[in-house]
């Protein structure tokens, strides 16, 4: 099941640059950094910042990526989302996909949002 049917300005997921990621990402590591990743997402309009998927439930590994869906002001836009993807995966050293909630397939749109464990 494709979890982001959305068009691409709704989801998106950009590689992370530099040297090859051996990190990987858990929920204790977002809350170490948690002031650092509102306040990027504060930067470029998101808010109701939620990590779900692998990470949320403890099943993260070095080959998972971070799922963040997020609420974005209205007149906020992907021109906005790249810049925040970029810090973010700077910040974490994971890949980072950030998706407008709005945005999250009605098949797994609940699931994902009671799965969801907000910052």
């Amino acid at each position: 099941m494709r979890i982001f049917p959305a068009p691409f300005s709704d989801r998106l997921s950009i590689p992370v640059t530099g040297s090859k990621i051996t990190l990987m990402v858990t929920m204790a590591r977002i809350q170490d950094v948690r002031e650092e990743i509102l306040g990027i997402a504060e930067e470029y309009g998101a808010g109701q910042v939620r990590p779900f998927g692998s990470v949320a439930r403890g099943e993260t590994d070095q080959t998972r990526d971070l799922d963040v869906p997020v609420r974005m002001d209205p007149d906020r836009s992907l021109v906005d989302r790249i810049p925040m993807i970029h810090k973010l995966q700077d910040l974490l050293q994971v890949s980072v996909d950030v998706v407008n909630e709005r945005a999250l397939h009605q098949a797994i749109r609940s699931e994902a949002l009671t799965e969801a464990i907000s910052l």
